[in-house]
């Protein structure tokens, strides 16, 4: 017998599984669970209906807000980081103590740290976002 647990989102057999199977099984065949998983290659997902028994639904695509709290965390995240970097070589520049790739380096990431301020500002955002290549990397983004 094959089952579906709507608690993990699992498949589980007899055979496989014996005395590991949780208590929100719903049997299904062996056809359905490979139409089920034929779907799934295919983009849908899995999920229980309102009695547990796995159906197939089309995977709605990112709204434009979730899309935009992504990347604007993305952007905090990577501006957290230059600004690590600039706060270490500013030091160097304030204490008169920096080379002269150090003082290249901060204007660098100066002016990434600025692109990134500015990433919200691009057209395409947030669906179409040009991150700018961090400093001393090649675009990857």
């Amino acid at each position: 017998m094959i089952y579906y647990c709507e608690s993990t989102g699992g498949f589980y057999e007899d055979q496989v599984n014996k005395k590991a199977i949780p208590d929100d099984k719903v049997e299904i065949s062996a056809a359905y669970r490979l139409e089920l998983l034929k779907g799934q290659v295919q983009g849908q997902c899995i999920v229980a209906d309102d009695k547990g028994y796995p159906v197939l639904i089309d995977v709605q695509p990112p709204s434009e807000q979730e899309l935009r709290a992504v990347a604007l965390a993305k952007r905090d995240d990577l501006v957290r980081e230059a600004s690590t970097k600039i706060a270490t070589l500013q030091d160097a520049v304030d204490l008169g103590e920096a080379t002269t790739e150090e003082q290249a380096a901060l204007i660098e990431w100066k002016r990434y740290r600025i692109a990134l301020m500015r990433i919200d500002q691009q057209p395409g955002f947030p669906r179409d976002t040009q991150w700018p290549a961090q400093p001393g990397t090649t675009q990857t983004d």
